[in-house]
């Protein structure tokens, strides 16, 4: 039985290529969590997958290959993230054009926007992809050089797309905030396009989960006066809230 039950966790998780724990004890509801935890710990020193936070991720053992950085992203604080794009789905409007940033909650978030008239710009592959099965989404994906850990094209392709675009709500994410510089990313490439995007968009919405609060990353994309919502899973810390309000941003 133990060999059967493992055998199915495995093929579980190759076909997800990455797994929360608890996607893992809804799915394996009749054994317990330690149970599931020993399943884990068997499959990860037979070789077949690596434990993550949170979860694991399938490993290719033909090629050696592990999934790629963003999987991991992907199961990590899924929570919270869920809590995020649920508030920012409301901003999202039937017939507008919106930008979609890059990341696991940007990727939550397009999978639970509705199939109807709607333009999305992105510039990330794989959020453009998820679009495929939907009739009424009309989607437009920027050129530029692939950013392999994040999925996102940046560069000048990227630049010279959206310069001729007209956003009317950009959802943005943030990988870090804090009050002395704003919110910031880890790569020069993806700053210049985010920062660009602010610019070019009606309304810009930052989505941030509250483990990216008081995290400094090397690049400042945008500060409190450049957005017009943020979205978060928690109530803001009061000093960021009261310095929104100060630059009549929006808090949901």
């Amino acid at each position: 039985m133990n060999s059967i039950r493992r055998e199915q966790i495995l093929e579980f998780i190759k076909a997800r290529k990455a797994v929360s724990l608890k996607e893992l004890s809804q799915s394996f509801s009749y054994v317990s969590n330690m149970t599931l935890h020993r399943d884990l710990d068997y499959l990860e020193n037979n070789g077949d997958i690596e434990r993550v936070r949170g979860g694991a991720k399938y490993i290719d053992k033909e090629t050696g290959s592990h999934e790629p950085a963003f999987v991991e992203r992907e199961i990590s604080n899924r929570e919270k993230k869920d809590a995020v794009v649920k508030k920012a789905l409301g901003l999202v409007h039937k017939g507008s054009s919106i930008y979609l940033d890059s990341g696991s909650t940007i990727m939550a978030l397009s999978k639970i926007i509705e199939d109807e008239p709607l333009s999305v710009v992105t510039n990330s592959p794989n959020v453009a992809l998820s679009f495929a099965d939907k009739n009424f989404v009309n989607v437009t994906l920027c050129g530029g050089t692939l950013n392999k850990q994040n999925l996102s094209l940046c560069g000048s392709s990227a630049k010279e797309t959206l310069e001729k675009i007209n956003i009317d709500v950009a959802f943005l994410v943030a990988s870090g905030y804090s009050r002395e510089t704003g919110f910031t990313c880890g790569n020069d490439g993806e700053t210049v396009i985010k920062n660009l995007v602010c610019k070019r968009a009606r309304s810009v919405v930052l989505l941030i989960d509250s483990t990216k609060l008081d995290v400094v990353m090397p690049f400042t994309f945008a500060t409190l006066c450049d957005v017009d919502y943020i979205v978060c899973d928690e109530q803001l810390p009061y000093e960021m809230r009261k310095e929104a309000e100060n630059n009549k941003v929006i808090i949901l």
